[in-house]
C-alpha cells in the first residue's frame, strides 16, 4: 500500500483505493470508445465492499457557463450498469463512489474533481434513473477521522410531513436549552415533534419552525445528536424550488451529542483541570455551541438531503420558502476520508443548466462553448476559415493517455501548408484547461512532409498569428472535445532566429462573458503583417525587481510622487519609433490611494501613452497626446480622451511589448484583438525567454 488519504490506502501496483474497512475504488480502463466524449471522457471503474462488486462508469466532463472558469465534474453513472439489488448496497456504493473520486490521486488522470455527481438512486424502494447527487471537493482541508467510516444505512428510511398540532402542549427550544439533564431535554423534544410541524421516520426527526422573517430554523434529532444549527430557506423568487441549508451561529440546543448535554448557566472548572472537561465555545448571545463529531454532522446532513423532499405544496407560505423543492443545497457536510465538503446538491429533477450538463450525454447548448461571433467555424468538420482565407482543419487524433490527448491540425494559408500537433491538457482544480504547441516539433514534421530546412519568417509569423487567433476563437466539437481555455506555445521565429524552448508564449482566452453579456468591440479587419523587430536602449539589469504598486498602503508609505518610473526604453529597429516610460498618476478612492505608470509610444508625428510597468502593458486604452505634453512627472489621465486601439495600433503596441526581449525577461499584455473582434479586459499575453 501506498499513500493514505484518510481512510483510504492507495494501492499503485493494483491503480486501486482500499478503505479502512475492506471497500474498494479499482481503476480499470477507459471506454471513450464505447461513449460520446463530446463533453469529456468516460473511465470504467470497479467497486467492492461487503454488500458485493459492481461496474461503474465515470464521465470526466468540464461545464460552466464561462469557458475560461470551466468546473469539471466526474458523475459516477449508476444508470449504465446493473442496478443496486437493495437499498443497502445502493448506499454503500454510493459512498464509495463520491469519497473515493474525491480522494483519487492526481497522478493516474493528471487532474482532480471539482464536483462528484452521482447519477442514479434509491427512492420508495426501487432504484431510480431520475435521483441525482453532487458533492463539491473542496481544496484539501483535511479533519482526520482515525479511520472511522460513516456506516450506511442497512434499510431505507420513510420520512413523512407532520404539521402543527396545536393543541399539542411542548416546551420552546430556548426553555429546553436550559434542562439539566439529558433525560429532560429527550422528553422535550418528543414533546416538540408530536406538536410539530416536523418530518419525522423511524429513529431520527428534523424540527421545523418559522422565524420572524420567514424562514424555517430546524433542529436535527436522532438517537444521539441534537443541534439546532440549520436554517433552511429558498433562494430566491424564480428559484423557490431550490432549498438551501445552512449552518449559522447562534444555537440554543448548540450541536452535541445528547449525553453531553449541561445547563448553559454551568461554571466550567479552569486551569488544568479544565484541558480534561471540554467547554463549548460561546456565541454573541452566549448559547453554547458545541464542537460536532463530523460522522454525526454527516449523518444530518444526508437526512436533510432526503427528508426535505417530502414537505407537501402549502405547508409553509410565508415570504422565503414557496414551494417544495426540487433541489436541496447543503453548505455543510464531511467527506469520510476528511477533505471538507462545503457544499453538496441533492435533486429529484434537474432545475438548471448546469445540472442538465452534468448528466446529459450532449450538453445543452448554453453550456457549449461556441465559435466567437462572426467567426466561420465548422462543428462537424472541426475546421475554422479566418478573414484571410487562412485555415485550421482537425487531420486526426494522434495519441491519449492519463495526461490528456495530443492531435493533429493543419494549418492552410500565407504561402505555407504546416502540421500543427496540439497537446491538449488535462483540467486541473482551479486552472485552466490549456492547448500545447512545440512549434519546433512541428518544424520536425513539416521537414519530413517538404524536405525543406526553414520556412520563409515572414510567412511563418502571419501564420503563427493566425494560429493564435483561430485556436483562442474553437469551439466545442466531437474531434477536439472542450475547447481551449489557454494557449500556450514554445519555439518558433522570434527577433529573425529560430528559438525552441526558451521561447513560450502564453494566450488566455477571453471570458465568456465578454461574448454573451458584454458583446466584444468590432473593428475593421487589416491581413497579418510579420512583427516589427525591438531593441531596449536602456542598462536596466534583467533581474531587477518590479514594483507592486496594489500593496496596501504604497502610496502613503511613500512610494507615491517620490518615486519615478522605472525608466526602461525600446527603439525600433525599421525606424525612430519608441516605447519609453514616462508619467506617473495617483488617484483616491474611499480613503485608498492607487498609483499607476505609463509609457510613451512615439512614431512619427503620432505620440500615445498607456498604462505600463517594464513588464506589463495595459492596452485596454490608449491616450492621444500632443506634442507639447509633458513626458515625466505626475499626470492626470482623467483630462485627456482615452480610446480603444484599433487593429493596427494595437498591432504595434504588441510588437513594442514583446519584441526586443532580453534573456530571463517576460512582458505581460492584457487587451487583445482577436481577429476583428477586441477584449478589453480578462484577455491576457505573456512572452518570455529563458536564459
Amino acid at each position: 500500500m501506498g499513500r493514505w488519504f484518510g481512510c483510504w490506502s492507495w494501492n499503485e501496483a493494483g491503480t486501486v483505493l482500499v478503505r479502512d474497512d475492506g471497500a474498494f475504488l479499482k481503476y480499470l480502463g477507459t471506454a471513450d470508445q464505447e461513449f460520446d466524449f463530446r463533453g469529456g471522457h468516460w473511465f470504467r471503474f470497479l467497486i467492492g465492499c461487503t454488500q458485493g462488486q459492481s461496474p461503474l462508469l465515470v464521465q470526466h466532463r468540464p461545464i460552466g457557463f464561462q469557458s475560461q472558469y470551466r468546473d469539471l465534474y466526474w458523475r459516477a453513472d449508476f444508470t449504465r450498469g446493473p442496478s443496486p439489488t437493495c437499498y443497502a448496497q445502493w448506499a454503500a456504493f454510493e459512498q464509495i463512489a463520491a469519497d473515493g473520486l474525491a480522494c483519487w490521486p492526481m497522478q493516474i488522470f493528471g487532474e482532480i474533481p471539482d464536483f462528484v455527481a452521482v447519477e442514479g438512486g434509491w427512492s420508495d424502494g426501487r432504484f431510480v434513473r431520475d435521483r441525482y447527487h453532487i458533492y463539491e471537493r473542496a481544496r484539501v482541508q483535511r479533519l482526520f477521522l482515525s479511520g472511522r467510516v460513516l456506516e450506511p444505512d442497512a434499510v431505507e428510511r420513510h420520512w413523512s410531513f407532520r404539521p402543527l398540532d396545536a393543541a399539542v402542549s411542548a416546551p420552546s427550544r430556548a426553555a429546553l436549552a436550559k434542562s439539566a439533564s439529558s433525560r429532560a431535554v429527550k422528553q422535550g423534544l418528543a414533546a416538540m415533534i408530536d406538536r410539530g410541524p416536523a418530518l419525522t421516520c423511524e429513529d431520527r426527526a428534523i424540527l421545523l419552525e418559522e422565524d420572524e422573517n420567514g424562514a424555517l430554523q430546524a433542529t436535527y434529532v436522532d438517537e444521539d445528536f441534537v443541534s439546532d444549527r440549520y436554517r433552511i430557506t429558498g433562494r430566491y423568487r424564480g428559484q423557490e424550488d431550490r432549498w438551501y441549508v445552512g449552518d449559522y451561529a447562534s444555537v440554543e440546543l448548540g450541536a452535541r451529542r445528547l449525553d453531553n448535554l449541561r445547563p448553559a448557566s454551568l461554571e466550567f472548572p479552569k486551569g488544568l483541570l479544565g484541558l480534561l472537561w471540554k467547554e463549548p465555545k460561546r456565541d454573541h448571545r452566549g448559547g453554547e455551541n458545541w464542537d460536532a463529531d463530523p460522522v454525526l454532522v454527516e449523518r444530518a446532513a444526508e437526512s436533510f438531503a432526503e427528508a426535505l423532499f417530502e414537505v407537501p405544496s402549502g405547508a409553509f407560505t410565508e415570504r422565503r420558502v414557496f414551494a417544495p423543492p426540487k433541489l436541496v443545497e447543503l453548505n455543510r457536510g464531511w467527506i469520510q476520508a476528511g477533505y471538507l465538503k462545503s457544499r453538496s446538491w441533492a435533486a429529484r429533477t434537474l432545475p438548471t443548466d448546469e445540472f442538465v450538463a452534468a448528466f446529459a450525454d450532449a450538453p445543452p447548448p448554453a453550456l457549449v462553448t461556441v465559435a466567437r461571433s462572426g467567426i466561420n467555424f465548422d462543428r462537424e468538420l472541426a475546421r475554422l476559415v479566418g478573414p484571410n482565407g487562412s485555415s485550421l482543419t482537425f487531420e486526426r487524433l494522434l495519441d491519449a493517455d492519463t495526461d490528456g490527448a495530443s492531435v493533429l491540425l493543419r494549418c492552410a494559408g500565407g504561402g505555407l501548408d504546416w502540421p500543427v500537433v496540439v497537446r491538449q491538457g488535462r483540467h486541473r482544480y482551479q486552472e485552466l484547461r490549456p492547448w500545447r504547441i512545440d512549434h519546433h516539433a512541428c518544424l520536425g514534421l513539416w521537414r519530413a512532409e517538404t524536405g525543406r530546412d526553414l520556412p520563409q519568417p515572414a510567412h511563418w509569423d502571419c501564420m503563427r498569428q493566425f494560429i493564435e487567433d483561430a485556436i483562442l476563437s474553437w469551439a466545442d466539437c466531437e474531434q477536439t472535445g472542450p475547447a481551449p481555455q489557454r494557449l500556450v506555445t514554445s519555439g518558433g521565429f522570434y527577433d529573425g532566429l529560430w528559438r525552441t524552448a526558451e521561447l513560450a508564449r502564453t494566450v488566455d482566452r477571453p471570458l465568456h462573458y465578454d461574448e454573451t453579456v458584454r458583446e466584444p468591440d468590432t473593428g475593421e479587419w487589416s491581413d497579418y503583417a510579420p512583427v516589427k523587430q525591438w531593441r531596449r536602449t536602456d542598462d536596466l539589469p534583467v533581474d531587477l525587481g518590479e514594483r507592486h504598486y496594489h500593496e496596501p498602503n504604497y502610496v502613503y508609505g511613500g512610494g507615491g510622487r517620490d518615486e519615478a518610473p522605472i525608466p526602461f526604453e525600446k527603439a525600433r529597429l525599421s525606424d525612430a519609433a519608441r516605447l519609453a516610460a514616462s508619467v506617473l498618476s495617483i488617484s483616491f478612492h474611499r480613503e485608498e490611494a492607487h498609483r499607476a505608470d505609463y509609457a510613451d509610444f512615439v512614431e512619427g508625428e503620432k505620440r500615445l501613452r498607456v498604462e505600463a510597468l517594464r513588464s506589463t502593458l495595459a492596452l485596454g486604452r490608449v491616450w492621444p497626446l500632443g506634442a507639447d505634453a509633458p513626458s515625466h512627472g505626475e499626470w492626470n489621465p482623467t483630462k485627456a480622451a482615452a480610446i480603444r486601439p484599433d487593429l493596427a495600433t494595437w498591432r504595434g503596441l504588441r510588437d513594442a511589448a514583446e519584441s526586443g526581449l532580453r534573456a530571463g525577461e517576460t512582458v505581460t499584455v492584457t487587451g487583445v484583438w482577436l481577429f476583428d473582434r477586441f477584449f478589453g479586459s480578462f484577455a491576457e499575453r505573456r512572452t518570455e525567454l529563458s536564459g
